[in-house]
């Protein structure tokens, strides 16, 4: 079955957002767990991965250092204005996921892919 969706709440995606503001001009990641429930994946909770790097270009941590969690995908900001997964984005993606904010970090210039790169609908419980 297609995932066709991520879903999170209102608060979740606040949290995101307002993440990637403080970090900005630097890129910014987030770990999404959650579950798959048929074409959605819910967004159950967010963690700031442990001994992550943020830099102007690039954010990146050990998937060594995660808790023992269901990761269903990332969160991470796109400082340059580019709402799209890059290669290196498509290469290194974990999970189902993949939800890349620009600025000014609102809910409009955010989008969701899966890790394959297709496009994916936000829906905001």
């Amino acid at each position: 079955m297609k995932l066709e969706e991520v879903q999170l709440t209102r608060q979740q995606l606040e949290f995101i957002l307002g993440y990637f503001r403080e970090n900005h001009p630097r890129e910014a990641l987030l770990i999404l767990s959650g579950k798959r429930k048929g074409r959605t994946a819910q967004v159950e909770d967010i963690y700031i991965p442990p001994f992550a790097v943020h830099g102007p270009t690039y954010a990146q941590f050990s998937v060594f250092h995660l808790p023992p969690i269901r990761v269903i995908g990332t969160a991470h900001s796109h400082p340059s204005g580019a709402c799209k997964p890059s290669t290196q984005d498509l290469n290194s993606a974990i999970g189902l996921v993949i939800l890349i904010s620009t600025p000014p970090y609102t809910p409009a210039s955010t989008c969701a892919y899966t890790h394959s790169g297709e496009k994916l609908k936000i829906s905001v419980r």
